[in-house]
């Protein structure tokens, strides 16, 4: 199960951390707060789609469009290992508990990842 979910310049989020509770938990904010874009992020890393450029905030590109920011989102079970989905100027891909980076290749997610997320 998901314990927490960490979103570093995704779409609307410049950093937000959501921790969740046992059972069912509920987003609610106004139209624009980025509630669908946690979502995302979480699909993101599960399915390792859409595209990584997609996803980027703009605060995170210089004038030239060039990405000069990581975007990250990084899911935390309750375990505690954790799984990071990265896009920056060195890296496309997975990381799991701080390890070495998986290359994310396509639309493929990594079996490791598949493995640790059941899915």
């Amino acid at each position: 199960m998901i314990k927490s979910v960490e979103i570093v310049n995704y779409e609307a989020h410049k950093h937000s951390f959501l921790e969740f509770d046992k059972g069912l938990n509920i987003f609610k904010g106004s139209s624009g707060a980025g509630k669908s874009s946690v979502k995302r992020a979480v699909l993101w890393v599960l399915t390792n789609r859409p595209s990584a450029n997609q996803v980027i905030s703009w605060w995170s590109l210089n004038k030239k469009g060039k990405q000069t920011e990581e975007t990250r989102v990084t899911i935390t079970l309750d375990d505690g290992t954790t799984i990071a989905r990265i896009k920056s100027d060195t890296l496309n891909g997975y990381q799991i508990n701080q390890n070495m980076p998986l290359e994310a290749v396509g639309t493929s997610v990594p079996e490791e990842v598949s493995k640790l997320l059941n899915m």
